[in-house]
């Protein structure tokens, strides 16, 4: 960048000035209605032939709006006076620029500028990101009221900067959340249209082989059924679940019980099948205050969790420990481990790993996290890719020990 100022243009903060000044996504945008009325309203001001407001770029200085500048939207950093006026935090004013040395050889004055003020665009975190200027072809005086006029015309300009990047942002939430919902729905549709295709053919087939089918084979196609009807089940339940959650209808019927006992009586289908164990260790006993019912989900998801992302693991361990008025359970399976960059989002609702082979809305986690938080508990995740997963809740203790079965609360 060739620079035709007799001064240094670049301020020690400049990587982190053009940082703030990116993410205002203004660079090299099209002409807005708004801040073209206001450089009229400041050549009209100050009587001016030229009004600008500008953003000074690591090369270039865009022209967002240039009145009486012709089709100019840009000008070489080097060569524009507004790259001077962001050096400083005051209004920038060279009541005639033939008598500034430091300016006198520079473009604009050979192209015959002989005044200019400029107010730098403050952001609220102190970056001085570009100006709202004024030059003129003839030497003029500039006193305090217009340099406080031009310093309020700066501030307007900066709030309708950051009430367009509010605008910008809220729309892109807006539609990031109607993709997720999009999506959410294409995958709900394919998850339930899954089980219900299945459904059906087996019923179709049960009603062609009606009074010739074998007793095995009648026994066979009911089982293909009822785990079809069972997975319907589990997937509008969670589509309930969530839709409580949302609307903070979700009660808990809170009760006293051993954790232990909990874990042990849970996940009845794991222990049918026989192919995978569960390992309860630690410290059984502890008691806690919660909705069984709930928690028990809670253990049911969390070990088939296991199973679904780490089928190899066939032993999955269970720990339970005391930390600080509250139990701390954790789920350990010897797995893949999950990818550190989707670990933040583990129990966000709707995620779903990169892992296409697993089926499932991505709600599995956040009905844990939300019915443990419910509880007043937190829900957290270790993992290490190649050595395994643990994912881990806490519950409140109930510390009256003297008490063997489950006392109902309220």
């Amino acid at each position: 960048m060739k620079n035709t100022f007799a001064i240094n243009i670049i301020p020690g903060n400049d990587a982190e000035r053009l940082a703030v000044l990116e993410r205002y996504r203004l660079l090299d945008t099209p002409e807005e209605k708004i801040f073209d009325n206001i450089t009229v309203l400041a050549a009209a001001t100050f009587r001016v032939p030229v009004a600008l407001i500008s953003l000074v770029g690591a090369e270039t200085v865009f022209f967002k709006s240039a009145y009486g500048a012709g089709n100019v939207r840009c000008a070489d950093r080097g060569e524009s006076l507004c790259a001077l006026a962001i050096l400083r935090p005051d209004v920038l004013i060279y009541e005639n620029t033939l008598e500034a040395p430091e300016i006198a050889g520079s473009i604009p004055v050979q192209h015959g500028v002989r005044f200019y003020a400029g107010a730098p665009l403050k952001t609220g975190d102190g970056y001085l990101i570009g100006t709202v200027c004024v030059a003129g072809f003839q030497p003029r005086q500039f006193g305090d009221d217009d340099r406080q006029v031009l310093e309020a015309l700066s501030r307007v300009v900066m709030e309708q900067i950051e009430l367009r990047l509010s605008a910008m942002t809220d729309a892109e939430i807006q539609a990031r959340l109607l993709e997720q919902k999009n999506d959410f729905i294409s995958v709900a549709s394919h998850e339930l249209k899954t089980p219900l295709t299945s459904l059906t053919a087996t019923l179709q087939l049960m009603e062609r082989l009606q009074g010739d089918a074998r007793p095995e084979a009648i026994k066979k196609l009911l089982g293909q059924a009822n785990r079809s009807l069972l997975k319907i089940n589990s997937l509008v339940s969670d589509l309930l679940d969530v839709k409580r959650m949302g609307t903070g209808d979700l009660p808990l019927n809170l009760s006293i019980f051993p954790i232990g006992r909990l874990i042990e009586e849970c996940c009845g289908h794991v222990r049918q099948q026989g192919d995978y164990h569960l390992l309860l260790e630690g410290d059984t006993e502890l008691r806690v205050i919660a909705d069984e019912q709930r928690i028990d989900q809670v253990m049911v998801n969390l070990v088939n969790n296991a199973i679904k992302y780490a089928p190899k693991s066939y032993d999955i361990h269970i720990r339970v420990t005391r930390e600080t008025g509250m139990a701390r359970i954790a789920v350990t399976d010897s797995g893949p481990g999950i990818p550190p960059q989707n670990l933040p989002r583990i129990f966000e609702r709707y995620y779903r790993s990169g892992n296409h082979n697993v089926s499932g809305l991505g709600l599995g986690l956040y009905i844990i996290s939300e019915i443990v938080r419910l509880h007043g508990g937190e829900t957290g995740v270790e993992s290490e890719l190649g050595k395994g997963s643990t994912f881990w809740f806490t519950l409140p203790l109930a510390e009256q020990t003297s008490l063997s079965t489950p006392e109902r609360l309220g």
